[in-house]
């Protein structure tokens, strides 16, 4: 099933594209901490429960790019789509690693 929003308008389409981006980067998220080797061991050690990771990929996605940002993400080509997807994977990724650095997250709040 393709989801696609029609235009930067289409409320509908544009709420599911963001769920999708959202699943694919808590997908993604998940998959790293499953992982033991180099720098995603260090994310793997903070996530006490998929809880925690859902709210730290939500948080660091609304961060990165807000619903609101996303009518010029719908103009790019398929191509160009992917690079940016692979590009929020990873300031996601830094960003949680940099929350556990510096100890900020519902994890650490005591």
């Amino acid at each position: 099933m393709k989801i696609e929003a029609k235009s930067g308008k289409d409320f509908e389409g544009l709420t599911l594209l963001y769920k999708r981006i959202f699943n694919y980067l808590l997908y993604k998220n998940k998959e790293l901490s499953a992982n033991q080797s180099g720098y995603t061991k260090q994310i793997s050690t903070t996530t006490t429960s998929s809880l925690n990771v859902e709210k730290e990929v939500a948080a660091a996605l609304e961060s990165v790019i807000p619903r609101a940002a996303l009518p010029p993400f719908i103009t790019l080509s398929k191509s160009e789509k992917v690079t940016q997807l692979a590009e929020l994977c990873n300031l996601v990724i830094g960003i949680r690693l940099f929350n556990k650095e510096i100890e900020k997250g519902n994890r650490y709040d005591g």
